[in-house]
């Protein structure tokens, strides 16, 4: 019989992300309990290339893939593969920009949502 590894908790998995590495343990406690966690099911989009940025998101489990369309062109660019404890949004949310890809799950995700409200606190 095999045994799978636990999951990890979202406290955890942020405490190890450089993004919030080095916060205390209250303060990461706060931010989850403040956030939101959704689950997706293979081919959901959690984000559109264009659409603005309201927070950051953190894929917990699951895949997806970030593709990038240029304007005026119906063919996207070779898509970003992307896993667990991925930071969707980072850069959109520190330059108050749009998404700059659209997001595509490719195997069913759980991601935690922390809405710019909580980060601006």
């Amino acid at each position: 019989m095999s045994q799978t590894e636990p999951t990890p908790t979202p406290e955890h998995m942020l405490g190890e992300m450089v993004l919030f590495r080095g916060l205390p343990d209250l303060l990461i406690q706060r931010l989850v309990h403040a956030s939101q966690t959704h689950r997706y099911p293979k081919g959901a989009i959690i984000a559109r290339q264009g659409a603005p940025c309201r927070g950051l998101m953190i894929l917990l489990s699951g895949r997806c893939k970030a593709r990038r369309f240029e304007s005026g062109q119906s063919r996207s660019s070779e898509p970003k593969l992307l896993g667990a404890s991925a930071i969707i949004g980072s850069k959109e949310w520190l330059t108050d920009d749009a998404y700059g890809a659209t997001i595509e799950v490719t195997m069913d995700a759980v991601v935690l949502h922390l809405p710019s409200q909580i980060l601006h606190q």
